[in-house]
């Protein structure tokens, strides 16, 4: 919070971070980039909470492994399976800051295999448990 004095008066001003941000394909950057790696995000959003993998990805693509994360990582900053990774724990975040899932429950609408799986890269992305996420929200 920062309080300014101005004639008199004080003015209050407190930043709050947003609950969640919602994606959407209009405010993506990359839209107007390389076809395959749009293909893969578009593959990784889609299909990350059905327990998609990189090799899923990998497969579906016209282009060899390595030509494919390259290509990736040049465009993106991160491997398939760190975005991956990444677009399973933002949905978790989300669900658990806007309903009462069970732990367990949120992690496998995520993909994770299993709760601990999921609980520990939370913990590891975010500082917290996803309980003590929740409990803040």
């Amino acid at each position: 919070a920062r309080m300014e004095q101005s004639g008199g008066r004080r003015d209050v001003s407190i930043a709050l971070p947003p609950r969640f941000v919602a994606a959407r394909r209009s405010s993506d950057p990359l839209r107007l980039g390389d076809r395959e790696v749009m293909r893969a995000l578009d593959l990784i959003r889609r299909l990350a909470p059905t327990g998609l993998t990189a090799e899923d990805v990998h497969r579906q693509s016209s282009l060899s492994r390595r030509g494919l994360e390259s290509r990736f990582v040049r465009a993106v900053g991160r491997p398939i399976g760190k975005q991956i990774q990444r677009v399973r724990l933002t949905l978790a975040r989300d669900l658990l800051a806007t309903t009462n899932l069970p732990v367990a429950e949120v992690a496998r609408r995520c993909g994770f295999k299993t709760a601990q799986g999921f609980s520990n890269a939370f913990s590891q992305s975010h500082g917290q448990s996803p309980g003590a996420y929740r409990a803040e929200r």
